[in-house]
This record gives C-alpha cells, sequence and structure tokens, in this order.
C-alpha cells in the first residue's frame, strides 16, 4: 500500500527513525486492533493519546507509526507529522486517487445511515464489485482508514459520513469524492453540538453540494430539509418517499426554490428521477412485502427488515441502484437479499421469550420506529416491553425528546422500564401520557402533572395501553427487573444510544432465560 518514506511524504512529515522502505498493508488507531503490517495513528484523545501506545502497537506487528512527535515503536519505522489526524485524511485521499474509476456513494442523515449503506451496498452488488466501509467507520478518523480496504477489483464503494461539527461533512467528502450523495433525514441528533436543526441540515447538505454536476443527490422527499437540498446541489436529483412523485412533479411544474439547505444564488438541481413504494404491508414478523414504483416502472419487493424506517431506507437504496444503470428486477432482488448488521432490530429468541435487540444507537426517530416495529411483532394481543435508554447529544431538546418518546411508549408498550439518567424523562412522558388519557392530550398531560405512581393498573382511553412505568438507574437494575417479570410469549424492545452499552441486557436476558427453570 505505501512504504513509510510514502507516507512521510504524503502527511508532509519526516522519517524519524526505522527503515524508509518498510512496507504498509493497512491503517490502525487503536493499538489493541493493530494487525501485523499496519501503519498505526497515535491520535490524542480526550481520555487517551496514542503516543503512549505506540509501543504496543509496534509489538503487536504495526510496521509504521505516523506521530505528532517521535515515540519508540520498536523496530517500527516512525513518521513524524504536524498533524497526525490530517496525515491520515491525506493517506485517504491518496488511497482513493489510486481508483479514478471507482463509483462513490456517500450516505449521510441523522438515524439510519448504516441500514441504508448496507441496503444500497446490496443492491449495488447486483451489478457491480462493492466496498463498503464496515459497521459505522464514518468519521475522520473512520472514513480515510478504512480506504485501506480498497483493491482494484472494486467497481463501487458505499460509504457513510457522520459528523459533529459543520464542515465534517465537506472535509469527508473532499477525500471520498462521491458522485452520489444521499441524505437520508434531518433529525435533533447532535442538536446539543450545533443549536438548530437547521444547522443540522446545512451540515449534511455539505454531502450533496460536494457533488459534481454530472453526480446525482438522492433525497428524502418526506423531509422538508431534505428536499429542501435540492436548491443545494450542482448534481442531478433522485427524490425518494412516500411523497418522491409530487416533490418530482412540484419540481417540474417551478424551479426548485432555495430552501433550508441553500443560500441565495445557489443553482437549483435537476430532478431527474423519484422513488416510491405502495401496497407496503408486513411478511411476517421481520420483513415486508411492497410495490416499488417510479418513473422508470414497478416491480414488486420483499424486504428482510420490518417497519416503515426501512421502507424509506429501501427506497433510497433503490434510487441508487437505478441511477446507477440497474434494472427495477435487480434492484428488487439486491434488496431481497439484504441482511441487517448486527444489533439493530436483531431477533433474540430465549425461554419463549423474543426480543428485539436494537442497541447500536438511539435517537427519538429511531426509538419510535423500534416501537412500532415491536407493537406489530407482537400482535394487538401480545405483550410488549419496552426498555429505552438515554439519547444522547439532544441539546436543547434533550427532556422534550425523551418525553416524546415515553408518550409514545404509553400507547405502544404494555410495560416501560425506562434506563438511565435521561430515562427517567421517558418515564415522566409516559406517566404524563397516562394521567392525559382521561381527557386531556398527551401534550397537556406533559405540562400538566406525574401522572399515576409506578405499578398502576391499566388506564382506559386516550389511546393508551400501558400497566407499569418503572424507572431504573442502569443496565443492572434494568436486568433484575426484567428477571422477575419477564414471562413466556413476552415482546421485549432493548433500545438507547450506544454510550449506554444495553446489549448488555440483551446478553444477560438470553443467557437467564435460556437456562432451565426450576
Amino acid at each position: 500500500m505505501f512504504t513509510a518514506a510514502e507516507i512521510a511524504a504524503l502527511t508532509g512529515g519526516r522519517l524519524a527513525a526505522g527503515d524508509p522502505n518498510a512496507g504498509v498493508s493497512g491503517i490502525a488507531w487503536d493499538s489493541r486492533l493493530v494487525r501485523p503490517g499496519d501503519c498505526f495513528v497515535a491520535l490524542a484523545g480526550e481520555r487517551a493519546d496514542g503516543h503512549d501506545f505506540a509501543a504496543q502497537a509496534a509489538a503487536r506487528g504495526a510496521a509504521c507509526v505516523l506521530a505528532a512527535r517521535p515515540v519508540p515503536a520498536g523496530d517500527a519505522a516512525v513518521v513524524v507529522c504536524p498533524d497526525p489526524l490530517l496525515g491520515l485524511g491525506r493517506l485517504g485521499l491518496a488511497l482513493r486517487s489510486r481508483h479514478p474509476h471507482l463509483r462513490v456513494v456517500g450516505i449521510t442523515g441523522s438515524v439510519g445511515k448504516t441500514t441504508t449503506k448496507e441496503m444500497t451496498a446490496a443492491v449495488l452488488a447486483e451489478r457491480f464489485r462493492v466496498f463498503r466501509t464496515e459497521g459505522n467507520l464514518n468519521s475522520e478518523v473512520g472514513l480515510p482508514a478504512s480506504l485501506a480496504g480498497l483493491t482494484d477489483e472494486h467497481q463501487a464503494a458505499v460509504l457513510e459520513m457522520g459528523m459533529r461539527a459543520p464542515g465534517e461533512i465537506a472535509y469527508l467528502a473532499s477525500i471520498a469524492r462521491p458522485q452520489v450523495g444521499v441524505v437520508t433525514n434531518v433529525g435533533i441528533t447532535h442538536l446539543e453540538l450545533l443549536g438548530t436543526q437547521e444547522n443540522i441540515a446545512l451540515a449534511k447538505s455539505e454531502l450533496v453540494r460536494a457533488l459534481p454536476p454530472d453526480g446525482v443527490a438522492v433525497l428524502n422527499a418526506d423531509d422538508p430539509r431534505v428536499r429542501a437540498m435540492a436548491a443545494a446541489t450542482p448534481a442531478r436529483v433522485w427524490f425518494y418517499g412516500l411523497t418522491a412523485r409530487e416533490a418530482a412533479d412540484d419540481a417540474a411544474a417551478a424551479p426548485v426554490a432555495t430552501g433550508t439547505a441553500g443560500e441565495a444564488g445557489t443553482p437549483g438541481g435537476r430532478v431527474v428521477g423519484w422513488v416510491t413504494a405502495e401496497n407496503a404491508r408486513p411478511d411476517g414478523p421481520m420483513a415486508q412485502r411492497f410495490r416499488l414504483v417510479c418513473h422508470l416502472g414497478e416491480a414488486d419487493v420483499r424486504l428482510p427488515a420490518p417497519g416503515p424506517h426501512n421502507l424509506l431506507n429501501a427506497l433510497a437504496a433503490a434510487a441508487v441502484g437505478l441511477s446507477q444503470g440497474l434494472d427495477l428486477e435487480a434492484v428488487a432482488r439486491g434488496l431481497s437479499l439484504f441482511r441487517n448488521a448486527g444489533n439493530r432490530l436483531r431477533l433474540v429468541e430465549a425461554g419463549g421469550v423474543r426480543i428485539l435487540d436494537d442497541t447500536y444507537n438511539a435517537a427519538p426517530a429511531s426509538v419510535i420506529a423500534a416501537l412500532e416495529v415491536m407493537r406489530g411483532f407482537a400482535g394487538p394481543e401480545g405483550r410488549c416491553v419496552a426498555v429505552l435508554g438515554d439519547m444522547y447529544e439532544l441539546g436543547a431538546l434533550e427532556v422534550e425528546g425523551h418525553r416524546q418518546v415515553g408518550m409514545v411508549a404509553a400507547r405502544l408498550a404494555d410495560e416501560l422500564v425506562a434506563v438511565g439518567q435521561l430515562g427517567r424523562h421517558i418515564a415522566e412522558g409516559a406517566r404524563a401520557a397516562l394521567a392525559g388519557a382521561g381527557g386531556g392530550s398527551a401534550g397537556a398531560g406533559i405540562r400538566g402533572g406525574e401522572g399515576p405512581p409506578e405499578g398502576q393498573g391499566p388506564v382506559a382511553g386516550g389511546g393508551t395501553r400501558l400497566r407499569e412505568v418503572h424507572h431504573v438507574p442502569d443496565n443492572a437494575g434494568a436486568i433484575a427487573w426484567l428477571k422477575e417479570r419477564l414471562r413466556p410469549g413476552d415482546t421485549v424492545l432493548v433500545k438507547g444510544s450506544r454510550g449506554m452499552k444495553m446489549e448488555e441486557i440483551v446478553q444477560a436476558l438470553a443467557a437467564h432465560l435460556d437456562r432451565p427453570q426450576p
């Protein structure tokens, strides 16, 4: 891939120690994950400094260390550059530049990025040899490092792009140079960091702004902030969603006006395609069928992923495939072969209990979508237990976002276990919905009072079905509560932000329920 001397030249650094001809075959930034032949990039973080682990990386076989200062690294070559993070980006750009004919699809959005990435890769694989980022390696560290996996055999790449600040997606796009950009939605994740949804939309729109004029922007027509990005891109536009046809018709009737994501004088995108769905219905508990409809024709699709949110993800993937020359049958076949990544609505069955493991991450929109899947999975008579944890980075909407989730849980769950410090607001929202069920609206309940105490029986009216609201401080408390109360036939949803590590609950419950009962 590179020699140490080439790494020094690309990063604007110098070889401080070791063999300039040392060959590098991969990139790592976690010393525990270094493989023989890797370049270990020493990054200084909030909790640890990679420079302190250079020797360990070398002991694991690192051929080179990229650092901001000389470090002891055994037999590994040491390249010192002014900024290892920026140096990593330059390595990523060099890797991307070696594949000038590669079709690159960039995907961003507040929620749904990883699932849409996997669906898009499944669709494109019907025609191309596809590279995709593993997991959610979508940051200024993960994306350029992941490009080390590109080979001459790859014809297309599907890359997830995340952000925590303005300018980050533009930076990632400058490295990946996508020809296709997908924006799934603009939610309130990262509101704490960017302040307003308008700022989030502006940051997400950096992807479609970076596209070339002959590129394709794939935009969710059902999200007004994303639809408005058609005015911000120089590329051709494909709309997807339940309102995609209407969005395309509106664009045909009048020039696309600059909206939330645009600026005065920005040329509007050229709308050239749309994709929507009709007759969507469940096909068993973990799949659905629908009619894929677009300006090119129609096709029947079986998607092995439940829920309206996954339907939208599939439409985004379909739009990408169609824009890249696949026919409808190939798109439908690719979607049928999709397999969800781990900890995303993964079904775990143990002791007669069905656990929906959706612990990968959480935001209000994705939690509500998962609650709807849980209810549909269990059916109208099944008992549903929602185990919901903290959602991070919601900023000024932190309390409101958690309370809204609690209000929806009151309608869809029979039992609620709210976990964590912020989880108490989920419990408050659920109790307020119960208190308002007898007459006022759920929103009025949130403003009004505390609602019934824990353990109160079912409340009639108002569309709520919740019987019990319980708040615990941590995963251990949730595990103890659930072990005492779960029974065969229950459906349990477990979901929270990544930092909550709620997969611990899934693992503990599965082990407990699989043990022979006395």
